[in-house]
């Protein structure tokens, strides 16, 4: 019996510091969001800072989409100019292909 209790109290004591703990740190993270809020109030809603920081969430992907698109649309362009080519290169062998025939005929 004096184990069971000695393991109750252990358990208790546990759940007292993840309480604890977890309190702490809910603490310190609403601290942090009031001093990020207050900073924001600082500066006013319409400063340019408060614009900044709040389009910077999204700057790294808005880089990351815009420059996939001007790499996708380069090299859309270079298949374009390839497919213009290979065109080009296989009408003037059609060409050649019928000169060299009509030349065999005669």
């Amino acid at each position: 019996m004096a184990y069971n209790l000695y393991q109750v109290q252990m358990a208790q004591a546990w759940r007292e510091r993840i309480d604890k703990e977890n309190a702490m740190a809910e603490k310190a993270q609403t601290e942090a969001a009031l001093s990020r809020n207050a900073g924001n109030a600082q500066r006013g809603p319409g400063s340019v800072a408060s614009y900044r920081s709040s389009d910077s969430r999204s700057t790294k992907r808005s880089c990351n989409t815009n420059a996939l698109r001007s790499k996708l649309e380069e090299l859309e362009h270079a298949l374009d100019e390839e497919r213009t080519l290979r065109l080009k290169v296989e009408k003037d062998l059609q060409d050649l292909k019928r000169a060299t025939t009509s030349d065999i005929e005669y």
